[in-house]
């Protein structure tokens, strides 16, 4: 739809309101005195959250009309364009159901815009560190995406399937470093928990960091090895020892096409460029939370062309 965000300009609102609201969600979450929610609106948090979420609805209300627009609009010369009767995305196929009404619309296109931009890109600056961490591993990655897709092709949704040790690369830095570093979950009942009862309604947060780095479940956990994710290997694992995407019913939707975009953009960089950094070692990288597990400092990546 070509519609210009400037994202990426230090000074564009949109990035400081979603770190603002990143901020906000995390400070709810951890200190138990803003749990409270006449605390919350005494400290002015209430009154932030609220203008911060507004300039994102305006976003999507924005980007919602603008397609309705194309899409009424719609003619030979505009069928070349992304999202059109060619090329359906996600919004067309939604839009196309005639089951979601604007509010409904607005609620996906919300849920994509925090949902599915940040954690990928979180991720794919932590895979570019290992991969220039581990340059065997960069070369293997590359000698498939050459075998599968080839040096010039574009890739396609066939070719992403097949990219199984890309896949595992994938996996195992979420292992590592898994961008949803916190999430909870809401007691339907009293669970015993060896020697303490966790009561109904309370909320009980996940750490999955420690769980990912628990050498219980991952031998020599702070090694980087992508084999960990062949399928005899997964199978002698508890499913929840790997919890990126959460589990269970409530998981996030959005796996698959997170993990589809990281594929078609590992394989664009790799075949033109080679990754280098500067950290020796997993225990480099030091890392802060936001909600969104991130490099503390600027990550010390480069590359060169091939």
């Amino acid at each position: 739809m070509k519609l210009q965000l400037n994202i990426q300009k230090k000074d564009n609102n949109y990035s400081y309101t979603f770190e603002r609201i990143m901020h906000l969600i995390y400070i709810r979450s951890v200190y138990v005195w803003n749990h409270f929610n006449f605390l919350w609106n005494l400290l002015g948090y209430k009154k932030q959250m609220q203008a911060a979420l507004q300039i994102f609805v305006d976003l999507s209300d924005k980007v919602i009309r603008k397609k309705l627009v194309q899409k009424h609009n719609l003619n030979e010369e505009d069928s070349q364009d992304l999202g059109t009767k060619n090329h359906k995305v996600f919004l067309d196929c939604i839009m196309d159901s005639k089951q979601f009404g604007l509010n409904e619309l607005q609620e996906e296109v919300n849920q994509f815009l925090f949902a599915g931009t940040e954690t990928t890109s979180s991720t794919l600056c932590f895979i570019f560190a290992v991969l220039g961490m581990f340059q065997d591993i960069q070369h293997k990655v590359l000698q498939e995406i050459l075998e599968i897709i080839g040096p010039e092709r574009e890739p396609e949704s066939k070719d992403l399937h097949r990219l199984e040790y890309m896949e595992r690369v994938i996996k195992e830095t979420l292992r590592l470093f898994p961008v949803v570093a916190l999430f909870g979950r809401s007691m339907t009942e009293d669970c015993d928990v060896g020697d303490f009862v966790i009561p109904k309604l309370a909320t009980v947060y996940f750490g999955v960091v420690y769980i990912h780095r628990n050498s219980k479940y991952w031998p020599d956990p702070l090694k980087f090895d992508p084999d960990r994710f062949l399928a005899e290997e997964v199978a002698k694992r508890p499913p929840c020892a790997y919890i990126p995407f959460s589990y269970g019913p409530r998981n996030c939707i959005g796996k698959n096409y997170s993990f589809m975009n990281m594929k078609v953009l590992i394989a664009v960089v790799l075949r033109k460029y080679k990754i280098h950094c500067d950290y020796k070692h997993v225990e480099d990288i030091q890392l802060r939370t936001n909600l969104v597990l991130r490099f503390k400092d600027d990550p010390k990546v480069y590359v060169t062309s091939r």
